[in-house]
């Protein structure tokens, strides 16, 4: 499966195609964590939040805004994590122009369940404001919050860490994650990805990791600052 790059952002953001989760044939993953922390596992990444899509105004294939935005938003109703050939259908759909706002619009009409979850795939990764994801943040199920928060976090809004930390004991699957990877390993690499912070062993139990978390998250988290040009958050 190919590596997508929409951008230099992108890459500076480390949020790639498949390495460590896949989901069907359109998922993505994560190389290794980048120093300041490191986690139990690479966070897996569902979504590539890159500088925003494309604003030709004609997506695939010569697909006029109009229709583009209308397969973008039949593939998220659409969208059934028990049925692979729907995951599929948003992953093709991803990048077509209109794709953010298209998912921002579905998120904003409080579409639920898995197509609140694709929802967040899509605009993860053509959006770059975080303001569509606020509600987002409280979604009743872990890994749509879990993706939002992934995201807010890589685009400078620290309140992903907290809904982050969160999860770091939850042994639940992240929804599309195939193999299987747990919200507390992908919540752990996704925080160590984007904050330098504490020093964790890469075998360390997740109890270790949450308590760590904890411990720095009260320490540093308000004075966390941002960097655009790293994606990262560093604390003196």
């Amino acid at each position: 499966m190919p590596t997508e790059r929409r951008s230099s952002r992108s890459s500076a953001l480390g949020l790639l195609f498949l390495a460590v989760a896949v989901m069907s044939a359109a998922c993505v993953a994560a190389p290794g964590v980048p120093g300041g922390g490191a986690a139990p596992t690479p966070a897996p990444k569902i979504g590539d939040p890159v500088a925003g899509g494309s604003s030709s105004g004609v997506g695939a294939a010569g697909l006029s805004a109009a229709a583009s935005t209308a397969q973008i938003r039949a593939a998220i109703d659409a969208a059934d994590l028990s049925e692979p050939a729907t995951i599929d259908a948003v992953g093709a759909v991803r990048f077509l122009d209109g794709a953010a706002a298209a998912a921002a619009a579905a998120i904003k009409a409080k579409v639920t369940g898995d197509a609140l979850w694709a929802a967040t795939w899509v605009y993860a990764t053509t959006g770059v404001d975080p303001k569509p994801f606020r509600p987002v943040l409280k979604a009743a199920d872990p890994s749509t919050r879990a993706l939002a928060a992934a995201a807010v976090l890589s685009w400078g809004d620290a309140s992903g860490a907290k809904v982050l930390a969160a999860l770091l004991l939850d042994e639940r699957v992240l929804g599309g994650s195939m193999p299987p990877v747990a919200l507390a390993d992908y919540a752990a690499g996704s925080l160590a990805r984007y904050i330098a912070g504490p020093k964790i062993a890469a075998d360390a139990p997740r109890t270790t990791v949450a308590a760590a978390w904890k411990k720095w998250l009260a320490a540093h988290g308000a004075r966390m600052k941002y960097s655009k040009k790293t994606g990262r958050w560093t604390a003196p």
